[in-house]
């Protein structure tokens, strides 16, 4: 039988080099390596590092310098302090397309990282590897020029000995010479540097943090990046004092699958015969699938920087990943969940998700997401049905219990200073949410400043506007049980300092800063505090009253409604509308500006502060369909009469 030599041409390497991969995403492909080599040193020993005498696992990266590049020797060095390599595992960390790794187990993916990296940064990559007990140096040198040149798809190793100083060193360094001059700005300037040392803080800052690894850039430590979410003691104060989490752990098991080691396809139990590979038909063997981490809330609200970091075997993959705030409905669309009730601010719902049994693309920037699994990711992190409570019931689902539901049930909005919400209020002003000094101590926590480690700055501003919604008196938590928001003591009248009368009970979802469509011309908000009567009232008297009433102390408005009045039973207009209008109404006398009428003030407004509120198409569609439906039931069952 012939047989033919299917050795790659030395181009593939170049080739490689071709593909788009940022300076930090290659040395992000080393340092994998060496983080495997590391997994794999502790499996074999768990006591790897105390046998070594070593306290951590350190890995150093030295980039190269503007002066080396104009001097043509750039270079850029990896060393750590693994285990080394024998011989055959040197030869196989340079075959393009050779992978020793568990997928599920290590970082590494495909076998072309290294090359990719490597091929991709420079021209020259060289290899240095010892034992602890090894007398000399492995030696590997990969050339692209002179493999290109000579058509040939091999290299060199030779040895080295040890010198008396080196007896007892162990580990691998990968030297990268020749560096492009494309990457000079990016490995040399400030900003360049600093690019790079954030990536690195933030994809391994899960591993980091919790397994004595050390990465040093240039000589200095890459910290390890912290989310900025409430300690996990604090609740929001709901109903008559109940408490809800602001933190939530997850550790849920998956159905057991099978799993390839050829192909790296995951198989249900139903798609397997005889433990053969439904693709390859290799032997498959079952294994747990696991989803464990952690899902809370962000100490400040931002449009941008919340959602969840998606992990696989302690690397992030995805970033603030927000899939999970949408919820696809009957007809297959996507409509966006989270957040529609405190889009002026943003959303802060933020976690820590490893799912290491999902699949990711070549470069390690996404999970593959048409696969199966995605689906039941999603289902356990979100649940199948919407979070919006009043369309699921409308839709028939049954309330969604989720990790994710549960947050956004007690924290779907949040512009409402309090426990309530966890939200701080301003220093002056404690019933007016704040979130610039939240974002701005946001800033100091992430630069390490001490003062701001802790939740204590957050607290203490949350804290100030509880009181103050419970009219600066430090009582015991609410205990009626008919209140969703608390049975909150009355706040004074700002007019006489006297509390109001009994019968009133405060509207936390009311209350609050009120800010003008346009800043620039009336830049500052009214401060609302609403109350309800909650006197019982007879309906003919209900028609002698107004549906509010308004009492207006400078920027200060305080608002007192009926709840039963026939303007909120008799039409669809609610209790906001009507705080809505006297909000739209004050802000035109202030203003004067013909441009702005009451009524564009109030829609404005309403764009603003009342959005969840919006029409629902689909909600609509569902609700004509079930009246035309009792119609012509109804229609049906009469005789037509002549």
């Amino acid at each position: 039988m012939a047989t033919i030599d299917v050795t790659p041409n030395p181009r593939i390497l170049q080739m490689l080099g071709e593909i788009d991969f940022e300076p930090w995403q290659c040395l992000a492909e080393l340092i994998d390596n060496s983080i495997d080599a590391y997994i794999g040193a502790i499996n074999d020993d768990p006591d790897y590092l105390s046998s070594y005498a070593i306290d951590s696992y350190d890995i150093y990266v030295d980039l190269p310098s503007n002066d080396s590049f104009k001097r043509g020797i750039a270079s850029i060095t990896l060393s750590d302090s693994g285990p080394g390599m024998t011989l055959e595992q040197l030869q196989d960390s340079v075959r393009a397309g050779f992978s020793g790794n568990e997928p599920t187990g290590k970082l590494g993916l495909f076998g072309m990282g290294f090359n990719i990296a490597t091929a991709r940064l420079g021209r020259v990559t060289e290899i240095r590897t010892t034992r602890y007990n090894d007398d000399s140096w492995l030696l590997l040198s990969l050339d692209l020029d002179k493999m290109q040149k000579t058509g040939e798809f091999t290299a060199n190793i030779e040895t080295e000995k040890k010198t008396d100083e080196e007896h007892g060193m162990h580990g691998t360094i990968v030297d990268v010479k020749k560096i492009k001059n494309e990457f000079k700005n990016k490995l040399t300037s400030g900003g360049g540097i600093g690019k790079i040392k954030g990536q690195l803080s933030r994809i391994y800052s899960s591993l980091l943090s919790n397994h004595p690894i050390n990465i040093k850039l240039n000589s200095n430590f890459i910290q390890p990046f912290k989310h900025c979410h409430w300690s996990p003691s604090r609740t929001a104060l709901v109903g008559s004092g109940k408490e809800e989490p602001s933190y939530i752990e997850i550790d849920e098991p998956l159905a057991e699958n099978y799993f390839c080691r050829v192909c790296w396809l995951w198989s249900d139990k139903a798609s397997v015969k005889n433990e053969r590979c439904p693709a390859c038909e290799s032997k498959v063997e079952l294994k747990q699938r696991r989803v464990h981490g952690w899902l809370g809330i962000q100490r400040y609200f931002h449009k941008e920087h919340f959602g969840i970091d998606l992990i696989r075997n302690g690397r992030i993959i995805e970033q603030n990943n927000k899939d999970f705030f949408s919820w696809i409905n009957e007809d297959g669309d996507t409509e966006l969940e989270y957040p529609i009730d405190s889009m002026h601010w943003g959303g802060r719902i933020i976690g820590q998700i490893n799912i290491d049994f999902a699949k990711v693309d070549y470069q390690k920037t996404s999970f593959e997401k048409q696969r199966k699994e995605w689906r039941e990711i999603s289902d356990l992190l979100r649940g199948r049905g919407p979070f919006r409570p009043k369309i699921a019931e409308k839709l028939g689902y049954e309330e969604n219990t989720s990790p994710l539901g549960k947050l956004f049930k007690t924290f779907r909005t949040g512009n409402k200073p309090g426990r309530r919400y966890l939200v701080p209020g301003q220093r002056n002003n404690p019933l007016a949410g704040d979130n610039a000094d939240a974002q701005a101590w946001a800033q100091k926590f992430y630069k390490g400043e001490s003062n701001f480690e802790t939740d204590e700055a957050w607290w203490e501003r949350v804290e100030d506007a509880e009181r103050a919604l419970r009219g600066g008196r430090d009582d015991e938590p609410p205990t009626n049980p008919d209140d969703p928001f608390g049975d909150t003591p009355p706040v004074p009248n700002p007019d006489n300092d006297e509390p109001p009368i009994e019968e009133t009970q405060l509207d936390r979802e009311l209350c609050g800063e009120y800010e003008f469509p346009d800043p620039n011309i009336f830049g500052r908000p009214l401060s609302v505090t609403v109350f309800k009567n909650t006197a019982i009232v007879r309906k003919r008297e209900m028609l002698s009253l107004p549906p509010l009433k308004l009492e207006v102390t400078g920027n200060r408005i305080k608002i007192t409604y009926i709840p039963n009045h026939p303007a909120f039973v008799d039409f669809s207009e609610t209790e906001q509308d009507y705080v809505l209008l006297e909000i739209a109404s004050a802000f035109n006398k202030r203003v004067g500006d013909s441009n702005w009428s009451t009524s564009r003030i109030f829609q404005q407004l309403k764009n603003k502060y009342a959005e969840a509120r919006k029409l629902d198409l689909n909600t609509l569609a569902y609700e004509a369909g079930n009246i035309l439906k009792e119609l012509k039931e109804s229609l049906g069952d009469r005789k037509i009469q002549k």
